[in-house]
């Protein structure tokens, strides 16, 4: 089984480009204001439109309301067809993955803590 590598935080077109023509499977873009790794729907639709084909973009929501995801999922060309639904799915699965390791964790580590 092959590692897939993803970096996430990319500002700039050309850093995005050089990542992928190194072999990086995924870039990262943050979509969170406070962030300085932050990008506005304008840098992303650059960052994107310049990539090479086969390099998948992967989007990072920090308590974002679902109208601003939907605006960004309908301007940003990479998110075209991308169902809310299956974010929203996606993420409640990894929460109650990371629950279930908080949980356990908690049961044989409490004594220690």
């Amino acid at each position: 089984m092959r590692t897939r590598v993803k970096i996430c935080g990319f500002t700039r077109a050309e850093d995005a480009v050089y990542a992928s023509q190194l072999g990086v499977d995924a870039i990262g873009l943050v979509f969170y204001p406070p962030s300085p790794r932050h990008v506005d729907i304008d840098q992303a639709i650059a960052i994107v439109n310049a990539l090479p084909a086969f390099t998948s973009v992967v989007a990072l929501f920090v308590d974002e309301q679902e109208v601003r995801i939907r605006e960004i999922l309908a301007r940003v060309p990479f998110l075209k067809g991308f169902s809310i639904r299956v974010a929203i799915y996606a993420a409640a699965q990894a929460l109650i993955v990371y629950l279930q390791v908080y949980t356990a964790f908690m049961k044989t580590n409490s004594a220690n803590l």
